[in-house]
């Protein structure tokens, strides 16, 4: 949990912490120094209230003559418990602490001499890395290819909207064409259905008063035979046409070259892969994430009997184990490790109580650093995998969803074909017997009309047939343009409805370019931020310290290429760059020249500015100091002074002249001792 602080002291009570067995005392707002020689348990007393406020730092140990210990903050009427355990060779810690955002305090809050950011500086390591570890770039990347593949989606919808729109007019001119054609046919027809009937008034006029019957009866049986003629003339073009457009379609339709069996099983074996990269990846995070710290690592190992490298080996990964204490692999003996760690001159391991030398102990946190580098690169390298396996994948799944439409395309093309096939026989036959029907009716007729002695005029009768014939194609006529009429309106309402979404898809689109936009921001603004908060931060301190020979330092944001795994990519690096003043003017300096005082006012600075970047005094505004002896008693308490007013509680351990130095300059701190007496 995290609240906010409200004025008051902070009453720490410890048991069992560090070389501590009982201590407690409340620490007032503002400086606290706790001042006393080394071996008086003040970083112990500092460790002690890291673990009550979140810390989830492997410098927070027990005495080594307990397997339990405890440490309590009581703010106002709240209380924050943390038990510390050791059981199996590991230490654990329970309970509900102030916060549980222990990466930010581990890393810019508590600094402490084995502070990663203070550690990163001592050994010229990679300040981007450690600045921006609390921003989760691999997810931050994994949520950018999300947001990239529904915005590629969108804009295919959208492209496919504006071909739409550029149809529509198209076909708005061809609806206009054929309402002219359906006019002007009209008034075709109009104008020919009066000249029938006028010939046929003449008719009227040139024949007997009352027509045979069988007359009629053969002409209204001519007309209707005249008509069924026609009719089956148009329903042949459409089946014709049908059939063209069927046998057009069958050589259109383009299928993969592969086949659907090669694949389907192309896309199961893509499938496989993807889930093998992504257990690969998974393990990889679940084994990077147990390696918590190099002392953590070894104390772990130690009891295991087992070295990172074997750990290393059950993992299916291309990782190169650099050389240190924790590579070689151990015969069972409990105290081959240890061995290995305690030649030279020793001191108390944090981890396990152990003697064991400095360089050891550093050569392991550097060992692990690397090895944790060498996982985030794996892990890196294999995302790359993954993604290429899931482009890979996809594609593959569109040619298969193509060569399915394909499939269906051709079946119903073919199934089309065969239909106009059937049905362009079928009218044929039935167009020969109509046509044969209307010479049968035409001799029959004329023969009656002989019999009867009331045939018009041969050249009126002719026109009269012409004219039926013309009035039924001009019918036909209409009939096919107000279908196609209707197809096109049907067509266009069509494409008007499916353009009411082109609103809603742009605005999904600009919010997704929008979020996009915003989480490249974030990394970009957050290490932007980081520079300009360093730079004006390291100006600050330098003059205010008085550190005369140097001119400047400062923070450079680039991009560089950098080797991830198998493969190299541009990344962002911040370059820390050192111009110092001589008797021959300014030169270009390195970090590793600068002196103990200068490198630990440096990587104290850089702390800070990830403190204020990252807004850590918004969840726990409490910061601890401690290993500052190599600078002068004076610029610590300067330093001091200017880290508070960062923070609402700062507590220093500091040796007793410099102390009093601070005591002496700043009037509102509180000056004590750590009382560790036994319970």
């Amino acid at each position: 949990m995290s609240q906010a602080l409200s004025e008051g002291p902070l009453c720490v009570e410890l048991e069992n912490i560090g070389g501590i067995e009982h201590a407690e005392a409340d620490l007032p707002p503002g400086v606290t120094v706790l001042s006393g020689r080394n071996a008086t348990n003040r970083t112990s007393f500092l460790q002690g209230i890291m673990a009550t406020v979140g810390s989830s730092s492997n410098q927070i140990s027990l005495k080594s003559d307990t397997d339990e210990g405890q440490a309590t903050l009581r703010l106002g009427d709240e209380t924050y418990t943390r038990t510390i355990e050791r059981a199996g060779g590991t230490t654990m810690m329970n309970g509900e602490p102030f916060t549980d955002e222990s990466e930010l305090l581990d890393l810019y809050a508590f600094l402490l001499k084995d502070n990663p950011v203070r550690q990163t500086i001592e050994r010229n390591g990679d300040l981007h890395e450690v600045l921006m570890r609390p921003i989760d770039t691999d997810e931050i990347e994994a949520e950018l290819q999300q947001l990239r593949a529904e915005k590629e989606n969108i804009e295919a919808e959208l492209e496919q909207l504006d071909e739409y729109k550029q149809r529509i007019p198209k076909l708005e001119e061809q609806r206009t064409q054929l309402e002219t054609e359906l006019d002007d046919l009209r008034t075709t027809e109009a104008e020919i259905q009066e000249r029938k009937e006028t010939l046929e008034a003449q008719f009227d006029e040139t024949a007997s008063d009352e027509k045979p019957e069988r007359v009629q009866e053969l002409e209204e049986e001519l007309t209707s035979q005249r008509t069924e003629v026609n009719t089956l003339k148009r329903k042949l073009d459409q089946q014709r046409n049908l059939q063209k457009a069927a046998i057009d379609d069958l050589e259109a339709i383009d299928k993969p070259d592969a086949e659907e069996a090669e694949l389907r099983a192309e896309r199961d074996r893509l499938e496989a892969e993807r889930e093998r990269l992504a257990d690969q990846i998974d393990t990889i995070r679940s084994q990077r994430q147990e390696i918590t710290s190099g002392m953590e690592a070894a104390r772990t190992l130690q009891d295991s009997m087992t070295s990172i490298e074997e750990a290393v080996g059950q993992l299916d990964v291309d990782i190169d184990l650099p050389e240190g204490p924790l590579t070689a692999t151990h015969s069972g003996e409990s105290g081959d490790l240890t061995d290995t760690l305690v030649e030279g001159e020793q001191i108390s391991c944090l981890a396990c109580g152990s003697q064991v030398t400095t360089d050891t102990v550093d050569a392991v946190i550097d060992q692990y650093r690397e090895i944790n580098t060498a996982f985030r690169e794996q892990i890196n390298a294999l995302e790359s995998d993954q993604q290429e396996v899931r482009s890979q994948l996809k594609e593959v799944e569109s040619q298969l969803d193509q060569w399915e439409r394909a499939e269906k395309r051709l079946a119903e093309a073919e199934r089309q074909k065969e239909q106009t096939e059937t049905r362009i026989e079928t009218y044929e036959e039935r167009l020969e017997e109509a046509k044969e029907t209307v010479a049968d009716l035409e001799d029959g007729l004329e023969a009656a009309r002989e019999d009867a002695a009331t045939e018009p005029d041969e050249a009126l009768r002719a026109e009269h047939a012409a004219v039926e014939d013309d009035l039924i194609d001009t019918e036909v006529a209409i009939r096919q343009a107000e279908t196609k009429l209707d197809d096109i309106e049907s067509t266009i309402a069509d494409l008007e409805t499916e353009l009411e979404a082109e609103d809603r898809l742009s605005d999904q689109r600009d919010e997704l370019v929008d979020e996009i936009e915003r989480l490249h921001s974030h990394v970009e603004d957050t290490e932007r931020k980081l520079v300009e908060e360093f730079n004006q931060t390291i100006d600050t301190v330098l003059e205010l310290l008085g550190y005369a020979n140097i001119e400047r330092i400062w923070i450079e944001r680039k991009r560089k290429d950098v080797k991830v795994g198998r493969r190299t990519e541009e990344q962002t690096v911040f370059e820390l760059n050192i111009v110092r003043e001589g008797g021959n003017g300014v030169y270009a300096d390195d970090l590793q020249h600068l002196s103990e005082s200068e490198r630990s006012v440096t990587g104290l600075v850089v702390a800070l500015t990830g403190y204020i970047v990252h807004d850590v005094a918004d969840l726990c505004p409490i910061m601890l100091l401690d290993s500052v002896e190599m600078i002068d008693s004076e610029r610590i308490a300067q330093l001091i002074d200017y880290f508070a007013d960062e923070t609402e509680y700062l507590v220093a351990a500091l040796l007793p002249e410099d102390s009093a130095e601070v005591n002496d300059s700043l009037l509102e701190a509180t000056l004590m001792k750590i009382d560790t007496k036994v319970k």
